[in-house]
């Protein structure tokens, strides 16, 4: 069958169990034969019909735990090893938990979350967080709303493990249903299950495919073996459903703030801010300058922010060594995070962590704009020490080390 499109070439069937993409033309690769989804001048040998094989573990009699919310909940249990939730608080008490929260939060309680003395706090703010705490309270029972499709029966099973009964469907409204094709996914059929149809500005979006908490195939795993064999993508967890607490229902900066109160949680975030000296619900370390008419975000102030952080005791001075030493050491520090977001199975966890990563990016860069302002500076004066041929005013007759010196004594302000 000839193939018309980008990169002119033709199918050839060479192989029993796969297609291959024979390339014409001339360039590298010419005369070379590459196997299923290799890309070559912009095409896919993809799939035909029932030749493709799945190349994902075939079918077994394995024995299978799919967790449920006691699973996921409460960790440490016997069949809960792959994944280790951190406890997490709730808005309001446990038995008012399936009721609307309509009662304004205490100044005392937003204190701590927005950074501000009490008499600063308004009723705007308590009407943010108002909306912020019945979103992470829908989010928190979310789990109630979904059901998943058995494999064996076609029955559906809620987040409690159990089946429910016909009558009863009507009351859940996150059917998660099992893919069509189940012979292409091999075993891994039995921890997959497609999303209900979202209906978004662009139009509905359907057919994604959803990873579902398990005792035997890990998240890294499934994504890495889809990703290989398949060309399928598949998308994290969304047991508790993170769409609640989106930016267009809960800003970022507000929802970080609550964060204590978010399941599905792989770290304490309380606790890993406190061993950076950060403030755990508030980005309060970075000193922002005026806005003017063309900027789109406030810009940073490198000598402020790094007074700031003296002050909080997050860096020890102001001195561009001592700088550059904490940026080296918070290069490790980020990228668990970022492994820890890759390897998470929960969205609404993921999603989290991602704020707190934006928020070390954002120290990181604005220490390095401290740098390179304060590295400017130190050339300047040295090349006009240079041209006067003098002292120029450098009591112990070095300008660079001088200005380092001040620098650290003033903190970084200038």
């Amino acid at each position: 069958m000839e193939h018309t499109g980008k990169g002119k070439g033709k199918w050839s069937n060479i192989a029993r169990d796969y297609v291959y993409f024979d390339p014409k033309g001339k360039g590298k690769g010419k005369g070379k034969e590459y196997a299923i989804g290799h890309r070559y001048n912009g095409n896919i040998a993809g799939p035909i019909g029932e030749q493709t094989p799945s190349n994902v573990p075939s079918l077994s009699e394995e024995p299978i735990t799919i967790f449920n919310i006691v699973h996921l909940e409460f960790p440490g249990t016997e069949e809960c090893k792959l994944i280790k939730t951190v406890p997490y608080k709730t808005p309001v008490l446990s038995r008012y938990m399936h009721q609307p929260i309509k009662t304004l939060p205490t100044k005392a309680f937003l204190k701590s979350r927005l950074g501000l003395p009490e008499t600063e706090i308004t009723g705007k703010h308590q009407e943010v967080y108002l909306n912020a705490l019945e979103c992470i309270r829908l989010l928190i029972q979310s789990p109630y709303e979904r059901v998943i499709q058995d494999r064996e029966t076609a029955g559906w099973i809620n987040c409690e493990g159990k089946f429910v009964l016909p009558h009863d469907q009507h009351l859940y409204t996150a059917p998660h249903s099992l893919p069509p094709d189940l012979a292409r996914y091999g075993d891994l059929v039995r921890v997959l299950r497609l999303r209900p149809t979202v209906h978004t500005k662009y139009g509905p979006k359907q057919d994604v495919l959803e990873y579902i908490t398990n005792d035997l195939y890990a998240w890294s795993f499934v994504k890495s073996t889809m990703r290989s064999y398949c060309f399928d993508k598949v998308s994290g967890s969304r047991f508790w459903n993170d769409q609640y607490v989106r930016p267009d229902t809960v800003s970022a900066k507000t929802l970080y703030s609550l964060h204590d109160h978010c399941p599905g949680m792989p770290v304490d975030l309380d606790v890993e801010c406190e061993e950076m000296k950060l403030h755990p619900f508030v980005w309060n370390e970075i000193v922002n300058g005026p806005q003017g008419p063309k900027d789109k975000h406030p810009p940073i102030n490198p000598d402020g922010s790094v007074k700031s952080m003296i002050e909080k005791g997050i860096i020890e001075d102001g001195d561009i060594t001592t700088i550059e030493t904490f940026l080296k050491e918070l290069k490790p520090i980020q990228h668990r995070y970022e492994m820890l977001m890759e390897n998470w199975p929960f969205e609404i966890g993921r999603y989290v962590l991602s704020l707190h990563v934006q928020r070390l990016i954002l120290i990181a860069k604005t220490l390095r704009l401290y740098v390179e302002k304060v590295t400017k500076q130190l050339a300047a004066q040295a090349l006009a020490l240079a041209q006067s041929g003098g002292q120029n005013g450098a009591p112990n007759g070095n300008a660079p080390e001088q200005f380092r010196l001040d620098n650290s004594r003033d903190g970084g302000s200038q």
